[in-house]
């Protein structure tokens, strides 16, 4: 339900208090009540409820997030994916003593005496002595566990006119969503490459375009050079607005723009659920989630939420709405920043 993922270079990242964390979640299973702190923390830190994430701790975010999940086996290096690390009560071993608000010259903090001041010779001379309050030995490293494979993400090769996607690791919390997902999308499993395939140049388009963002984000997808240097060519489509005066009010433009393509051609793709448009140089993908919100955007300007949404269209309206129709256009912007970064 909830893996968190941490960097091999985990000494050099907390020396730096930038630790990238690799957060995955599946949002579909019913989170038990032990995660549910942990949860809140996550929660509170801005990450998104979504498959895969990677986000940038500070050691003492990173040291809340232990403390909220104290005991369970949700911690992992990205290297040994298949292995939860130990608990060392209510500490994380092997982590945990790197968290520290003060980093020594070898990135491991010193424990600090009732004084204030480091203490670190005398705890060494007890433990030489082995006197009754020597700290309890950390664990052994599971050497056999690191000769494990890495971790592998999705990946997706291909061009316009197929796609091979290779599943990530099966202990990945998104692997059998992924499966389900070409499954359902009718991708072909090859038993030799293990890849599976999709080869129809008109459902590639459509699959890039209707899902080429739950590619990226639900799935963690990783594009490969040979799949960008192959679809160069293939663009996404923009949003246009245009807002003029005219008497009492104003007329609003809004819709799509695709190159050189005409209206005519983007309402016909849209019409009839092709996700793309050509415009004779370029190919235009329209994503699905950009489309919902300018049809979205037309009923709300047309005062009618169940009205006709469409891809372009012109609106009439009152001065007294320049607010509602400023802000309403500024989300769309906001949106389309999202989706091109």
């Amino acid at each position: 339900m909830l893996r968190l993922l941490l960097p091999p270079n985990l000494v050099g990242a907390a020396s730096r208090d930038a630790i990238a964390v690799r957060v995955e979640f599946d949002a579909t299973a019913e989170p038990p009540l032990a995660l549910m702190p942990a949860l809140a923390v996550l929660q509170r830190l801005g990450v998104k409820p979504q498959p895969v994430s990677l986000v940038q701790f500070k050691r003492a975010q990173l040291r809340e997030l232990i403390v909220a999940v104290a005991g369970q086996p949700v911690f992992f290096m990205v290297n040994v994916p298949q292995v939860p690390l130990a608990w060392d009560g209510r500490e994380l071993a092997g982590v945990s003593e790197y968290l520290g608000e003060k980093m020594g010259m070898t990135g491991v903090d010193q424990p600090q005496s009732s004084s204030g001041r480091y203490a670190g010779g005398l705890a060494s001379s007890r433990v030489a002595a082995g006197g009754d309050d020597a700290p309890a030995p950390k664990p052994p490293l599971n050497r056999a566990a690191l000769r494990q494979p890495d971790y592998t993400p999705m990946s997706v090769d291909g061009s316009e006119h197929y796609l091979a996607i290779t599943l990530p690791s099966r202990e990945s919390a998104g692997y059998d969503a992924a499966v389900d997902f070409l499954r359902l999308n009718r991708f072909t499993l090859d038993p030799l490459s293990r890849k599976w395939w999709l080869r129809d140049r008109h459902k590639v388009l459509n699959i890039l375009a209707t899902h080429g963002a739950e590619l990226r984000g639900r799935f963690g997808a990783e594009f490969t050079d040979n799949f960008r240097r192959n679809t160069a060519h293939l663009k996404a489509v923009e949003t246009a607005a245009e807002v003029t005066e005219q008497g009492d009010g104003y007329e609003v433009a809004l819709g799509l723009k695709a190159g050189a393509a005409t209206d005519t051609q983007l309402r016909d793709a849209v019409a009839t659920g092709r996700g793309y448009v050509e415009d004779g140089k370029n190919i235009y993908l329209i994503d699905a989630a950009r489309l919902a919100k300018i049809e979205a955007a037309h009923r709300a300007l047309a005062g009618d939420p169940a009205g006709f949404g469409g891809a372009s269209r012109r609106h009439r309206i009152a001065k007294a709405r320049a607010t509602e129709v400023t802000e309403l256009l500024k989300d769309i912007q906001h949106d389309d920043r999202d989706s091109d970064a």
